[in-house]
Order: structure tokens, then sequence, then C-alpha cells
């Protein structure tokens, strides 16, 4: 019979404490917005850093700005379903995406896609937030 030495087993209890029990009882965190949001009107997760930011000047304005940070996809939905509205977006219906969640706003002639996913297979917990506004393209579809 052959063993599996000690390290690498003792590597995958690590690897599995890491990541966390999601057994029964388990909720993820409630996340609170940063004092500072960076120049977009739309609430971030505290301790949440910018990773990138685009400007893009085509057919009006948009501009991207990517988060990354420690939180759970799922309370990062649930706390931009609660923050937007405080101000003052309107939740639109949520898309179908697989591998993370689309979230749809607007606020006048302004719309607000956020997407929140995994930083990856060994994140470790850390996600992923895309916020993007851009000028609504129908000017008569405001409310």
């Amino acid at each position: 019979m052959k063993r599996t030495p000690l390290n690498i087993r003792g590597l995958v209890v690590v690897l599995l404490a890491l990541q966390g029990c999601h057994g029964v009882g388990w909720r993820p965190r409630s996340l609170t917005a940063t004092p500072t949001p960076f120049s977009l009107d739309v609430p971030i997760p505290a301790g949440f850093r910018l990773a990138s930011r685009i400007e893009e000047n085509r057919r009006g304005r948009a501009t991207t700005h990517e988060y990354i940070g420690w939180a759970d996809r799922e309370a990062l939905r649930d706390f931009y379903r609660l923050e937007m509205p405080l101000v003052r977006w309107r939740e639109l219906d949520e898309p179908v995406a697989k591998d993370r969640y689309l979230l749809l706003f607007d606020r006048g002639d302004k719309t607000c896609r956020i997407s929140i996913r995994s930083a990856g297979l060994f994140s470790f917990g850390r996600s992923i937030v895309v916020a993007q506004i851009a000028q609504r393209t129908d000017p008569t579809d405001v409310e």
C-alpha cells in the first residue's frame, strides 16, 4: 500500500481550512460600505481596493472600475441590492450568468452594471466586483 506523504495531507487540510466551512448554520458575513467610494456614485464594500479603472468615450461616456477584496459572492450580491437604492439606483431584472452574479440598475439617464465573480480557483474567498456606469442608450426608457 502506497502512503501519501505527510506534507501533502497537511497541505490539503490547510487549504480546506482556508477555503472555509459552508456547512449547516454557515452564513456569509454582512458587508458595510466604505466611506469614500472612488469617484463613482456606487457603494464599495469596506476592505475592497480599486484594481483597475477605465473611462471610455464612445457614444456617451462609460466608466468601469474593478475592485477586489475578501467577501462571499452571495454577500456581495445582497450588499448591492441593499446599498444601491440608498444612493438612488433602481434595480432592474437580474440577467442570468453561469459563473457570476450580474446586477443591473438605472438612475435617470444612466445605467449601472455590477458583475460579481470569484477571483479564481485558489482565491480562498476573494471576489472581484466590476462596476460599469454608462449613459442610457434609449433616453425614452427612463421610467
